[in-house]
């Protein structure tokens, strides 16, 4: 992390106070006007966890898979927990983890993996996602990470990466086409490490360790580059003084995003020496809440584990320290309310944390407070910000607008959005949603659903439009609707096999989490922008103001539509 400031000692308190956070603390604004110094600081802070120091040099060389695996192999607790399908509890000790990461590494480097070479690894979160992980540290590879649903989806963003190497299952394997050329072997970690094999890679200050994809922006795909500095001390900073981990403690976050909070949930825990609870949806519902054995010291929660939750009190009954929430997520603080006040989570405190992976980890965060979190939040340590406008040369901040970071690892005078909404409330910030199109934290992708959707829809005459606006409920962001103009075809047969045929192919293309909260078909044809180009401006004012219902029942516009229809067709 290059900088002109000049480092000097601090001590951190590690635990966050619970109260009401009226003020910052003060070391807090002596991590943004000193940020080096800060993290000094926190890097001593970290070391001084555990009774093996760290292999890592601060702003010189990074030592990821020592700083995990040998500083925690004689602890006696695992370094992930997970549970099967019939609700077995299945444990994964740090030296068992470093083995597998081991004989892992040292088959690929055989196959021929190389240090700085981009490594894809397409897998949902569990024990062999921290495998991968810590194999490529190991070996000094450059990684990606991408979720195992949606074909179209994973197709594009390789394409746009175009890695050297793959690592994935062997059912997603099946979907990668002409990529599979570059998938590893599956390795059978229950053999002996090589004896060959017994070196770390240290990653030198300013080289790239990921390349992650977005949730956060609805913008082209296109992979950002996270270096080691930014790696490194961001996952320190979010598990030790936004999530508040530290050896032994166990954080649960099921149902957050993947691409949205990974793989720095998961690498904050590891370096933190904590264990991490992996809980999936299914886990839940089966169980009708945490299966018995997570016990949870740090539980994240999604609008759907609350709700679910919520559903079924008896899965209230979960023995956590504090619990914490995404401030974009949602807005329904009746919803919070009730969550917090079921079975004793009322004496539970709870905090805000925003997560975008591509920005490095934590956004934002808020102290503890008993009860629902405290809406005033706070960049993280460290960070370099500002709120107001992209560009802009002066330093004041604007009492509203978007927060703006430094990218990570990159001069302080590089800002970029960061995604959200500020408004200034004394010596704290309110978090007044996403900015841009959001959807429960994560960007709409207008562009890329309107392109496929397009493609399938040449062949048949229909035009499609995507459209955001704000809900008019509280559960925040934007609403996502899908127009398509089918001219002059207005058979309700037709109609009705072509809108599901679209949600098939969002869901196919984008994974559930991208369909729409609609689909409207319209026998008329868009105002066009250019040839071909429909003018989405004009598509949101004439659905939004009902003008795009009204003419699909208007004779004299299906007369002009068929009219129209058949010049084209000539």
């Amino acid at each position: 992390m290059k900088s002109s400031w000049h480092p000097h000692e601090r001590s951190l308190s590690l635990r966050s106070p619970v109260g009401q956070m009226e003020e910052p603390p003060a070391w807090l604004n002596e991590s943004w006007e000193d940020p080096q110094g800060f993290y000094r600081g926190l890097k001593r802070s970290l070391d001084s966890l555990f009774t093996i120091h760290g292999a890592s040099a601060l702003f010189n060389t990074y030592d990821f898979f020592h700083d995990i695996i040998h500083r925690n192999r004689t602890h006696n607790y695992p370094a992930m927990v997970w549970f099967r399908g019939d609700g077995e509890r299945r444990e994964l000790s740090w030296e068992e983890l470093g083995r597998r990461a081991s004989i892992k590494a040292a088959k690929w480097e055989r196959h021929g993996l190389k240090a700085g070479e981009c490594l894809c690894v397409i897998r949902e979160v569990g024990p062999e996602l921290a495998t991968d992980l810590l194999a490529a540290f190991k070996l000094g590879a450059v990684v990606s990470l991408l979720p195992t649903e949606a074909r179209g989806f994973i197709l594009r963003r390789l394409t746009a990466l175009d890695p050297q190497w793959i690592t994935t299952d062997s059912r997603t394997v099946k979907k990668l086409g002409e990529w599979n050329e570059r998938v590893l072997p599956m390795v059978a970690t229950r053999c002996d490490i090589p004896s060959d094999h017994r070196h770390f890679h240290g990653y030198a200050s300013g080289e790239t360790v990921f390349r992650l994809f977005s949730r956060g922006s609805s913008s082209e795909v296109e992979a950002v580059e996270i270096s080691s500095d930014a790696a490194y001390l961001s996952a320190a900073c979010s598990g030790l003084l936004g999530l508040g981990i530290y050896p032994g403690m166990r954080l649960c976050t099921p149902d957050f995003d993947l691409l949205l909070c990974q793989p720095f949930l998961l690498l904050s825990s590891l370096l933190c020496g904590a264990t991490y609870v992996h809980v999936t949806q299914s886990d839940l519902l089966h169980h009708k809440g945490l299966p018995t054995g997570a016990k949870p010291d740090v539980f994240g929660v999604t609008p759907w584990v609350r709700d679910l939750f919520l559903k079924e009190r008896s899965a209230l009954e979960v023995p956590c320290a504090r619990w914490f929430k995404d401030p974009v997520s949602s807005l329904e603080y009746d919803r919070w309310q009730l969550f917090a006040g079921a079975n004793g989570f009322e004496e539970v405190p709870a905090f805000n944390l925003r997560w975008d992976a591509a920005k490095g980890g934590c956004l934002l965060f808020s102290m503890g407070r008993k009860g629902i979190a405290h809406p005033g939040v706070l960049p993280m340590p460290g960070a370099l910000w500002s709120v107001g406008e992209e560009g802009s040369e002066d330093a004041a901040l604007f009492y509203t607008g978007e927060l703006h970071l430094a990218s990570p690892g990159t001069e302080a005078t590089c800002l970029e959005p960061g995604g959200v909404t500020l408004s200034a409330h004394g010596e704290i910030w309110l978090c007044t949603g996403g900015a841009g199109t959001q959807r429960q934290g994560m960007a709409c992708p207008v562009d890329e659903i309107t392109a496929f959707l397009n493609e399938r829809g040449r062949g048949l005459g229909v035009i499609f439009e995507t459209l955001t606006f704000p809900r008019s409920d509280l559960k925040g962001g934007e609403q996502m609707v899908v127009i398509g103009f089918t001219g002059a075809r207005n058979v309700p047969s037709f109609l009705s096999r072509l809108k599901k045929e679209a949600e098939q192919l969002i869901e196919k293309e984008m994974g559930p989490w991208a369909l729409p909260d609609g689909i409207w078909l319209y026998p008329l044809y868009p105002r066009f922008e250019s040839p071909g180009i429909p003018d989405r401006k004009w598509c949101r004012d004439a659905w939004l103001s009902g003008v795009l219902a009204r003419r699909a029942k208007h004779p004299v516009f299906l007369c002009t539509t068929r009219l129209r229809s058949h010049l084209v067709e000539s």
